[in-house]
């Protein structure tokens, strides 16, 4: 999918060539509806395609969930059309890397998701990322 998002393709053109290799590679179903949203749209909760087309610089965020045979993975990135995030948008990306980190680090046998939740969200909350109860700040401006 990656390599395919550059300025005026459409988000659906992206989840269709996404899903097209997974049925490909042999999956049967998917766990949830392909997302690919761009601009404000990235900034939305679980933001399936849209005819919206990509603009130079706006940050675009996709994910697939592909099933084979009961059982489902996950693809989850975010990323910069045109591939040069401003300085604001690669501190962001890079804060959203320790983020995936730290939540890794964090699961074991036993922790429930809110422990886990609450220790990476109080880190991007230090950071400047809204607040404990409050959404996160928008990645898509350049």
């Amino acid at each position: 999918m990656e390599p395919l998002v550059r300025e005026g393709t459409r988000e659906r053109d992206i989840a269709a060539a996404g899903e097209w290799k997974a049925w490909h590679q042999g999956a049967n179903w998917f766990a949830f509806k392909t997302i690919v949203a761009s601009g404000k749209r990235s900034n939305g909760v679980v933001p399936t395609a849209s005819e919206k087309r990509f603009e130079s610089g706006e940050t675009v965020t996709l994910g697939l969930s592909p099933c084979y045979n009961g059982y489902a993975g996950v693809f989850g990135y975010t990323m910069v059309v045109g591939g040069k995030p401003s300085k604001t948008q690669r501190l962001c990306l890079h804060d959203l890397v320790e983020a995936y980190r730290i939540t890794r680090e964090n699961l074991r046998p036993g922790i429930r998701g809110r422990e886990i939740d609450a220790t990476t969200r109080e880190f991007l909350t230090q950071r400047g990322y809204g607040t404990k109860s409050a959404s996160f700040a928008p990645l898509s401006t350049p």
